[in-house]
């Protein structure tokens, strides 16, 4: 048994058509947890079994950047351009320029449009993103099962989930054991436990702030009930997963079939790729500037997090987030 704390990381699509494919490699082997088969050109060959095994989901985390161009004056050229179908396009965004003669139209899209309306044709306008371009990005969050349940809610976004029908955690490549993630309560009561004086000596317990991880967790069980109430559940619950896969004096049930016992605190890794607005969309809710109720702690740390790291990345900006904020404010008003 392992515990580890939550994490998000930003995944940043490399250049090019290949970049595309790496992409969605990346989020695919997420799925299986089979990074490590990941080799120079296996990429275009992962790609390739997808569209053939028609799991064309895993295509959306491609980001495909287009730029195409038509003729202001020309009758009709706008819609022999090709850019139209992308318009009207639901996974798509176009935005135009302000050339006087030649519009150029800077196309946002995604691989699955591409592969399923047969429009391959279109890779010759591949570019790299403008500042005209609406960006897609791709994030790789690190949580509990409970909190993805949370984000899967958000679903303009495009997922890719650790599955737990195809992990088998009894194996070697999972070192036999299930890994759960530290919930932000163990973290508040690690404070309030080092607020206290130990009972025994007198001296105060604000040692126990320097632990993390799973020192932090095997000492507080030995401090607290609840938590070690909480750790013997999960422990009883990694025994008796491996037991339903062993066979050993019963039915050998498969993953699929065991993963029903799986607590919510399960760690979980969960690919999510969407527009910029999207992500906005994702911060009015999940971080401490939420628009309607209040976030989860688990989910909100993580979300604080993440918006920072837009900030630096200058994927969205200051007044962006004074915006989200100035509608908080309106939402809170009408409410009164």
């Amino acid at each position: 048994m392992k515990f580890i704390d939550s994490s998000v990381e930003i995944i940043e699509q490399e250049p090019g058509l290949i970049g595309a494919y790496k992409q969605i490699e990346k989020a695919a082997r997420v799925s299986y947890k089979s990074e490590d088969r990941i080799t120079e050109g296996s990429a275009q060959k992962m790609v390739n079994a997808l569209i053939k095994n028609g799991h064309n989901a895993c295509l959306e985390h491609g980001t495909i950047y287009l730029k195409m161009s038509y003729d202001v004056s020309a009758i009709g050229s706008y819609r022999k351009s090709g850019i139209l179908k992308y318009d009207e396009n639901p996974y798509s965004k176009v935005v135009f320029d302000d050339c006087m003669d030649f519009k150029n139209a800077y196309i946002t899209t995604n691989a699955r449009v591409i592969v399923e309306n047969g429009w391959e044709d279109d890779l010759q306008y591949m570019c790299e993103p403008t500042e005209y371009h609406a960006k897609r990005i791709t994030v790789k969050f690190t949580t509990s099962m409970g909190i993805v349940r949370e984000i899967l809610r958000h679903r303009v976004f495009s997922f890719m989930n650790e599955s737990t029908r195809y992990c088998n955690y009894s194996k070697g490549k999972f070192n036999n054991e299930l890994t759960f993630i530290i919930p932000q309560w163990i973290y508040n009561l690690q404070a309030e436990e080092a607020s206290y004086n130990d009972s025994l000596t007198g001296y105060p317990k604000d040692c126990l702030m320097s632990l993390r991880g799973e020192e932090l967790v095997h000492q507080l069980t030995c401090e607290d009930r609840a938590a070690a109430t909480w750790f013997n559940n999960l422990e009883r619950c990694e025994d008796y997963y491996m037991y339903l896969l062993s066979g050993v004096d019963g039915y050998q049930l498969k993953p699929e079939e065991a993963r029903g016992i799986l607590p919510l605190d399960l760690k979980s890794e969960l690919v999510v790729t969407g527009f910029v607005d999207d992500w906005l969309h994702f911060f009015a809710l999940r971080s401490y500037i939420a628009a309607t109720g209040k976030p989860h702690p688990d989910l909100r740390i993580l979300a604080d997090g993440l918006m920072l790291e837009f900030l630096d990345r200058d994927y969205i900006t200051n007044e962006d987030i004074d915006r989200l904020k100035d509608e908080k404010r309106k939402q809170n008003n009408q409410g009164n």
